[in-house]
């Protein structure tokens, strides 16, 4: 099953699909018109995701060790938050 079938299936855009995975709009629109090797298939969608997941987890670590006491930041837009909130501006 191609990334075109599971959005028709589900009836879902490729914005939507974009905007839900953080996987840039036009690299689904390449994946679902086969400019992509595997002509669209999940494995290249998945792995841009996982690939992307672990570039956040990285970031989040390196974070962690450089602020000691920020294990409960969780995402990209609450670093972006501390760092404001250290440096005084909002």
């Amino acid at each position: 099953m191609t990334i075109s079938d599971a959005l028709k299936n589900k009836k879902m855009s490729m914005y939507r699909l974009a905007k839900q995975s953080e996987v840039p709009y036009t690299t689904i629109n390449d994946l679902c018109s086969g400019k992509t090797m595997n002509g669209g298939h999940f494995e290249e969608l998945y792995e841009e995701m996982i690939t992307k997941e672990q570039k956040n987890n990285d970031l989040l670590t390196n974070f962690e060790q450089a602020y000691p006491g920020t294990a409960n930041i969780s995402n990209v837009n609450e670093i972006i938050s501390e760092l404001r909130k250290r440096i005084g501006t909002q």
